[in-house]
C-alpha cells in the first residue's frame, strides 16, 4: 500500500516517507515484486503460514513441550518484532505506513470505499473461520 502513495506523500517523492527520512535513494530489490497487488496479497497469506508451518514442524518433531515451548515462542515473537520495528531492513518501523489516501485507486475518504473495505474484511474473517 505504501507504494501507491507515489508522489502524494509529505516529501513529494515516489519513495515511502520513511525511506526519504533515512536517505534511501531507490527501493530495495526485495520491494520490486510488491508492485503487483495479486502477488502482495498472496505473499501476505502464504509467507506467515509457511513460517508457522516450519516452526510448528520443528517444535512438534522434537516434542518440545511446556515451559520450553513457551520460551521458544516468546523468543520467536520478540525476534519478529525486532525485524519489523527496527529499520535496518527498510520496512518502516512503527511509523512507516503513513499518508494513505488511496487503496487500489479508490479514495479512502469515500463512504463506498470504506463500506467495500469493511465487507472485504468481514468476508475474509468469515472465510478464515470456515
Amino acid at each position: 500500500l505504501t507504494l501507491e502513495i507515489g508522489g502524494e506523500g509529505v516529501y513529494q517523492s515516489k519513495l515511502p516517507d520513511f525511506m526519504v527520512w533515512n536517505q534511501v535513494k531507490e527501493l530495495p530489490l526485495f520491494w520490486k515484486p510488491f508492485h503487483s497487488f495479486f502477488f502482495t496479497t498472496l505473499a501476505v497469506a502464504l509467507v506467515p503460514g509457511a513460517l508457522a508451518a516450519v516452526f510448528g514442524f520443528l517444535a512438534f518433531r522434537t516434542r518440545v513441550r511446556g515451559v520450553y515451548f513457551a520460551i521458544i515462542t516468546q523468543a520467536l515473537a520478540l525476534s519478529a518484532w525486532l525485524v519489523f520495528n527496527r529499520n535496518e531492513v527498510n520496512l518502516g518501523g512503527t511509523n512507516g505506513l503513513t499518508n494513505f489516501k488511496k487503496v487500489l485507486g479508490f479514495t479512502l475518504t469515500e463512504v463506498s470505499t470504506q463500506r467495500g473495505l469493511y465487507i472485504v474484511t468481514a468476508l475474509t474473517l468469515c472465510g478464515a473461520y470456515l
